[in-house]
């Protein structure tokens, strides 16, 4: 059985369809951007509970990233990932040092301060930043997808 080749034209015009395909797909409910978000907000209210409730609290929050993926698996057939590539790249680096900062904000505030209340504060906006940021990487994912990048 000789396989089929095709030209760079024909090539170009599947991987376009292909990426049309699958930025019509690229839509996740608020939800799952609110399951991502809970992850983030929790590590940082986590950081107000005193050992070792705080470690059963971020190790649960790690399990929730296990089950966000492997949900997103069994729903889509795929996980992706926000470390990819391109223009999504820099949305997660910005998701990732917000709740990094804030993670070690409300350890400080813990801690330090003796204000653990200011924990669970920054963990909501911890929250609301993850959110809006998961939906805005969600645009720039279909974006991408749409141009072909």
């Amino acid at each position: 059985m000789a396989a089929e080749t095709m030209n760079e034209e024909e090539a170009r015009a599947a991987l376009g369809a292909a990426n049309a395909k699958l930025a019509e797909q690229a839509h996740w409910p608020w939800s799952r951007h609110a399951a991502y978000a809970g992850v983030a907000g929790g590590m940082v209210a986590a950081q107000g509970f005193a050992p070792p409730l705080s470690t059963v609290c971020v190790a649960v929050c790690v399990c929730a990233i296990a089950v966000i993926v492997s949900a997103d698996r069994a729903k889509r057939g795929v996980w992706v990932s926000g470390w990819r590539a391109g223009r999504t790249r820099w949305v997660t680096v910005l998701s990732l040092v917000v709740s990094i900062a804030a993670m070690f904000a409300a350890l400080w505030a813990n801690l330090e301060l003796n204000m653990p209340w200011l924990s669970f504060a920054l963990g909501g906006v911890a929250f609301v930043c993850a959110l809006l940021l998961s939906k805005l990487w969600e645009r720039v994912y279909r974006r991408e997808l749409e141009r072909g990048a």
